[in-house]
């Protein structure tokens, strides 16, 4: 049988006025359901911080260390770097290109605002291994372990931007779940990495939450060009005599 592979073909409306109705619909659908998630996760992580003394949180996770966490927690922590986003934007391709940009503008914020909290606002926060007793934490060989800028992690702001972002995308609360207990290990691997205090963390969370919310609700309030109501199809054609074997 001869197929006939046609590449991202642009899907367009049979209306020509976009159906801005029907994406707002769509965003507005889970919001509820994943504001209380992520929300109630974020003001935990500051309750515990603010319960839990500054210091112990990390000697505590740290102390619990073996070789195959220290495999485990360096694998989990790097859902925490940009590349995270890539797969929820080319997903969204073939959604609509609306979430692409929405993607792509919690990915760019979330960014900024990590970058001006870190460098600009927070910029004389110690990290774990200037503050602490280096003799009773657990250090992984060949392991780069930060001493400044700690608040806040910038991991666990892009993952929680990101499974904000890919919750709404879905529109499923299971993987809604599964994705902010991503997002919580990799909370957890920063302080368990020494990379962070739990504040940190927190902090983190709070800024990736918040960018991907104030999104959604930005583009639900703006002009939205017709393109931005097309998506990628891929088709698959096949001969009429391939079809009649």
């Amino acid at each position: 049988m001869i197929f006939n592979f046609l590449l991202f073909q642009t899907s367009k409306s049979n209306i020509e006025t976009y159906d801005v109705t029907m994406l707002r619909a769509a965003s507005k659908s889970p919001a509820s359901f994943i504001f209380c998630l992520y929300g109630g996760s974020v003001l935990m992580l500051f309750i515990l911080s603010a319960i839990i003394e500054k210091g112990k949180d990390v000697l505590w996770i740290n102390g619990r260390n073996s070789d195959l966490w220290d495999i485990f927690f360096q694998f989990i922590t790097r859902f925490g770097e940009g590349w995270v986003f890539v797969l929820p934007v080319l997903i969204a391709l073939f959604v609509r290109f609306y979430w692409v940009a929405v993607g792509l503008a919690m990915a760019i914020l979330n960014g900024i605002l990590c970058t001006i909290a870190k460098r600009v606002i927070f910029t004389n926060v110690p990290r774990p291994i200037a503050v602490l007793d280096v003799n009773q934490l657990h250090f992984i060989p060949g392991l780069d372990v930060h001493s400044s800028f700690s608040f806040p992690s910038g991991h666990t702001a892009t993952i929680f931007c990101a499974a904000v972002f890919t919750s709404f995308l879905v529109r499923n609360k299971v993987v809604s779940v599964v994705l902010l207990l991503l997002a919580l290990l990799v909370g957890y691997s920063r302080i368990y990495l020494l990379q962070h205090f739990l504040i940190d963390v927190a902090g983190g969370a709070c800024v990736g939450v918040f960018t991907g919310f104030a999104m959604v609700y930005l583009f639900e309030r703006i002009r939205i060009p017709a393109w931005m109501s097309n998506y990628l199809t891929i088709r698959v054609a096949a001969t009429k005599s391939a079809m009649l074997k």
